[in-house]
């Protein structure tokens, strides 16, 4: 399994998170995304498995909203990918939801965005499969067929 990470924050991002959390494992078998709220049984050391799935991702999808630009928690999970990007191959993907890069945190700036717009998530899908296919033997899924889904 190839473990991607949702940051997000608010009321919206909660519910983007939700829905790509579901859609995900569909669009491209052999994934696992994390979703803080969902992933994190009650009752758990929340900080350390927090800490060991940003250590363990091979993705970080940044949900972008006007509540979540403010997000001390988003900046954190950020620190850790992009620390860990320094030795291992992780994407890192700003995902606006309102379209305006201008509301694009700082530490997110140097990253390609995508735009909740239909063209640009097929787009999506299909870089994803690409690269998550080159960070593991095992394929998350045939971009041919991903194509096909779409």
């Amino acid at each position: 399994m190839l473990n991607i990470f949702i940051s997000w924050s608010g009321i919206t991002g909660h519910k983007i998170a939700s829905k790509l959390r579901i859609l995900l494992p569909t669009m491209l078998p052999g994934v696992k995304p994390f979703m803080s709220d969902v992933d994190i049984q009650k009752g758990t050391q929340w900080r350390k498995i927090l800490n060991e799935s940003l250590i363990e991702t091979r993705y970080g999808m940044f949900i972008v909203t006007p509540e979540a630009n403010d997000s001390a928690w988003m900046g954190y999970e950020f620190g850790v990918i992009s620390t860990m990007k320094k030795t291992q191959d992780i994407g890192i993907l700003p995902l606006l939801f309102d379209g305006q890069g201008n509301e694009v945190p700082n530490y997110l700036t140097d990253f390609q965005a995508v735009s909740f717009v239909k063209e640009q998530w097929q787009e999506l899908f299909l870089t994803m499969a690409t690269c998550l296919r080159t960070r593991d033997e095992e394929s998350p899924g045939d971009a041919l067929n991903l194509r096909a889904n779409l």
